[in-house]
């Protein structure tokens, strides 16, 4: 549909009983990040296009939603030029799309109702 000119994908990620090392590749996207922490919202940020690898660390007992967007909706989504998220991460209020009322188990929900938010505010 629609949301697919801005959207690559909503993904999620599970991290139970060890602290992880990942490296994130420049992939030409970018994803906004919700992180939950012992089943509680922790923090949103905004992760900017990397041009280099970056190394993190996920902490154990930690789930992540997150959204990859493309390069288009920096400027329809979030009103601001391309070069302003690059090699960025950023943080977003709570409230920011209403995220902070997501239980880290409702994926399903969040991405449901993010791609509604999304395809109306689009049209």
């Amino acid at each position: 549909g629609f949301i697919g000119n801005f959207v690559q994908c909503f993904w999620e990620y599970t991290n139970a009983d060890q602290v992880t090392e990942h490296t994130i590749l420049p992939d030409g996207y970018f994803d906004l990040i919700a992180v939950f922490q012992n089943n509680q919202l922790q923090f949103i940020k905004l992760t900017g296009t990397w041009t280099a690898p970056v190394n993190i660390i996920i902490p154990e007992n930690t789930r992540i939603f997150a959204i990859r967007f493309k390069l288009l909706a920096t400027e329809y989504l979030f009103r601001q030029e391309i070069k302003s998220i690059r090699d960025t991460a950023r943080a977003l209020p709570a409230d920011f799309w209403q995220i902070q009322t997501y239980q880290s188990h409702e994926f399903d929900r969040f991405v449901a109702d993010v791609s509604f938010h999304l395809d109306h505010c689009l049209k």
